[in-house]
């Protein structure tokens, strides 16, 4: 289960993740799978354990007291009154304590990864009551589930003292009519003492029922991951470490190994969108980028230059048009392959706990020399890295512009045709900034290189200059002359940062 949960985790499309918090993701493979791996076994093993105990102590009583049968349907008539009364209840409650307790797990790892931001801008106190509240609300479901588990072992205890009651003096009444050397008296005291032992495992019976009925919302939880999460198109759908090419699906076009060559991209007519109930995030595009140049991608927020990075790596499918990457259309190409074919720094640098080397190159498909080489160029052989230097989990012991060239670093080692800067440099600091935007011209100069920047100074020296807004293309040309056009939008947007940065970007383009 834990296998194909995962798996299927890992080819969700990104819209999952925006749907789904990471409370509730590390809820269904902590709580629901403990109760699939460990406690729905355990109850179930139980629960027929008994219910043979009990099937068999009610057919030896039957047998040796025929009129207790008229006893048993009346004792299982008010069991299942207590039950109809409790099931309903208890099952909306644990429902209701699991659907509190996953707040309270995303904003712990809200608080861990966004310390630094809580503290720098004076929001712990807030912060902190807002995660006392979702305890609160999870610490009040889970004292209501044991309240009315503790009011039902109660009825449960009454039913047996009632039951005991109740045989004993039927049984003392009856033995009166009977020698007490005859068979009847002695079955009659058998029955008796059959109903002592199977009124106890039938209250616990009445327990694993319930149980067993709240488990299998886990079961269904985590069922619903392992088998119904929406895939990537062309995810492969056998998860086994022995899984060849024969388990990815077929493509409609299969390409050279060398495949893309160039790293020319043209977007033809290209709509997308998020979710069939939101609009078009990218709404007829079309644009060619020609192998080889250097295009940066600018405009407001929400204009689509996140969007275009996420349509030619097929994180969202498209809705109309096509993409097509050295002539191949890229949506009939395996994801897997797709991807392999470019590289792509983003804003958040991706780095794992481990050594340099194993962050360069993960695969280990590139020689020592090949990676110390990339370590030297971007510099960070001069901060003391070297390649068996340890990273920290998520690059703790790094700086934010350490960790980017080190993706930078395993770019130049993977030196495919295409290259995307997404917002690379954002967080970065100036010095760095302009070291990465130097490797980029020189190292990657023979490169396709698309640059989403958030300051115009990081793309101004670019072949060409790709405006968007409202997901279509406005202006797409080199930023001299659109420099040039005081009408444009690029132009307005640099105008925005003031003259002396204006006469700057003017300068630089020329």
């Amino acid at each position: 289960t834990h296998s194909s949960m995962f798996h299927r985790l890992l080819f969700a499309p990104t819209s999952f993740f925006d749907a789904n918090s990471l409370g509730t993701i590390a809820s269904r493979f902590s709580r629901d799978l403990e109760c699939v791996d460990r406690a729905f076994i355990e109850r179930l093993n139980a629960l027929l354990y008994n219910a043979a105990m009990v099937l068999g102590s009610c057919v030896l009583m039957c047998y040796a007291a025929p009129y207790l049968a008229a006893v048993l349907v009346a004792v299982a008539a008010l069991y299942a009154l207590v039950m109809r009364y409790y099931n309903g209840t208890a099952v909306n409650l644990r429902s209701l304590e699991a659907t509190c307790r996953t707040p309270m797990i995303s904003l712990i790892g809200e608080a861990l990864s966004g310390l630094d931001v809580v503290r720098s801008y004076g929001v712990t106190d807030a912060f902190r009551k807002e995660h006392t509240d979702a305890y609160e609300s999870s610490a009040n479901a889970l004292y209501n589930v044991g309240a009315l588990q503790l009011w039902f072992n109660q009825q449960l205890g009454m039913l047996y003292a009632l039951i005991v009651v109740f045989m004993t003096v039927m049984v003392a009444g009856l033995m009166t009519s009977y020698d007490s050397a005859t068979r009847s008296s002695q079955m009659t005291v058998l029955s008796l003492a059959v109903t002592y032992t199977v009124s106890m495992p039938v209250g616990y019976l009445m327990n694993l029922f319930t149980e067993l009925d709240t488990f299998y919302g886990s079961v269904e939880r985590a069922t619903e991951y392992a088998t119904e999460i929406e895939q990537e198109a062309g995810a492969p759908k056998i998860p086994l470490p022995w899984a060849g090419a024969a388990d990815e699906p077929a493509a409609a076009t299969s390409v050279a190994d060398d495949w893309p060559r160039g790293g020319g991209v043209e977007f033809e007519d290209v709509c997308l969108r998020y979710r069939s109930d939101l609009p078009l995030a990218l709404n007829g595009l079309t644009v060619q980028l020609r192998a080889g140049e250097h295009i940066g991608v600018v405009g407001r927020t929400g204009s689509g230059k996140s969007t275009l990075i996420q349509a030619l790596f097929r994180l969202v499918e498209l809705d109309a048009g096509r993409v097509v990457l050295d002539g191949v259309e890229t949506g009939k190409v395996p994801l897997g392959r797709l991807r392999a074919g470019m590289t792509i720094v983003p804003q958040d640098p991706m780095v794992f706990q481990g050594t340099v080397r194993a962050n360069i190159d993960p695969l280990c498909l590139y020689t020592d020399e090949t990676c110390e080489s990339a370590l030297r160029r971007v510099g960070l052989m001069d901060s003391g890295f070297n390649l068996s230097s340890s990273v920290e989990e998520s690059g703790g012991n790094m700086s934010t512009g350490q960790r980017q060239l080190l993706c930078l670093a395993r770019a130049m080692v993977r030196s495919r045709p295409l290259l995307v800067m997404d917002e690379a440099t954002a967080n970065v600091d100036g010095a760095t900034d302009e070291r990465m935007q130097e490797i980029v011209r020189t190292d990657f100069a023979h490169l396709t290189t698309i640059t989403i920047a958030h300051r115009l100074d990081t793309i101004i020296e670019s072949d060409k200059i790709l405006v968007m807004d409202k997901g279509r293309l406005v202006e797409f040309d080199t930023p001299r002359k659109l420099l040039a056009d005081r009408t444009s939008v690029f132009f307005s947007i640099a105008s925005g940062l003031g003259e002396e940065q204006l006469s700057n970007l003017i300068m630089r383009a020329h």
